[in-house]
């Protein structure tokens, strides 16, 4: 994901206005896109490009940074610990382990909904592994080596579904947005289902 900020001109004048107001205004976007791609191709106004590029961040999948997993589950632990008014719950060794190794294919936010899910379901002693919604870890496939839903003999309208967010999921590299499109979902309906079916 790339972040950019841009101070945008401090003047404006209003509309039916003659008269220009001084304005301070930053403005904030964030993309998965690649925007300066997109431009080029025509599918972005690439003068608003230019307008938002003054500052660009690039923000790796936590895939990519496990080394910031431990600390943004501490930090939610705690969020929501207090939240909830609840005492900070502890964390066995594996359950941080298994939250490190977990590829959190919806990054922070999927994180967040796990942590705060453990904590409202805690029992009151250290949290471990299975009081979070990891799943099965799954090996990594290749979308062309998924399997079409109409080649599959199981019917099973439960098991079908699970196949087949898998299958968007895994095709569009555990893009939400894109995997949603394709099944017709919006965004948070794909959530719960992969909520539903530990995905």
């Amino acid at each position: 994901m790339e972040i950019w900020i841009a101070d945008l001109e401090r003047r404006v004048e209003r509309l039916g206005s003659n008269e220009e107001q001084v304005i301070n205004v930053r403005f904030i976007a964030a993309s998965k896109a690649d925007l300066k791609e997109m431009g080029e191709r025509g599918q972005f106004r690439s003068d608003l490009y230019y307008r938002l590029n003054i500052a660009t961040l690039v923000l790796p999948p936590l895939r990519e940074r496990r080394e910031d997993i431990a600390p943004l589950v501490d930090h939610y632990l705690a969020l929501y610990a207090k939240r909830y008014d609840r005492p900070v719950p502890a964390l066995s060794d594996a359950a941080r382990a298994a939250l490190v190794a977990h590829d959190w294919p919806g990054n922070v936010r999927a994180l967040r909904h796990a942590v705060e899910r453990a904590v409202i379901l805690s029992a009151g002693g250290p949290l471990e592994p299975d009081d979070f919604p990891l799943g099965p870890s799954r090996p990594r496939i290749a979308p062309e080596a998924v399997v079409a839903p109409s080649a599959v003999a199981d019917l099973n309208l439960d098991r079908a579904e699970r196949r087949l967010v898998e299958e968007a999921l895994r095709k569009h590299g555990y893009n939400i947005s894109l995997a949603a499109s394709e099944l017709g979902l919006s965004r948070a309906a794909l959530y719960r289902r992969m909520e539903k079916h530990g995905l």
